[in-house]
């Protein structure tokens, strides 16, 4: 559960964190996730995340959500049947709270 979000800054379960980061469908958190693009979410940033049974995969694209999906990105994520959620930060957090204990779900959170 993410329990706050301020721009550059999130606390889960007590945790700080200060830079992007992920986390994986077993709650395991990756930080200091670099994205390959600065303005763009690539394949290449979520591969590792996707195995035969994730449903979900959400994205927290930036305070003012200005990272945006590659078309090749989500084109992807649909032929493999993987459901996506792409809103700013603050928004993704919020479905991520909600959606995280239903789903088999993982999660890419920009954090500026």
């Amino acid at each position: 559960m993410i329990d706050s979000f301020s721009e550059g800054k999130m606390v889960i379960n007590g945790s700080i964190y200060r830079a992007d980061l992920r986390i994986l469908s077993n709650h395991k958190i990756i930080d200091n996730w670099q994205p390959k693009e600065a303005s763009k979410i690539v394949w290449e940033d979520v591969v590792d995340l996707v195995d035969e049974d994730l449903e979900l995969l959400i994205f927290g694209t930036g305070k003012s959500g200005n990272m945006k999906p590659d078309k090749e990105l989500i084109k992807k994520l649909r032929s493999m049947n993987i459901e996506f959620y792409f809103a700013p930060t603050l928004q993704s957090i919020s479905y991520y709270n909600q959606q995280n204990m239903g789903k088999y779900t993982a999660a890419c959170f920009h954090l500026t």
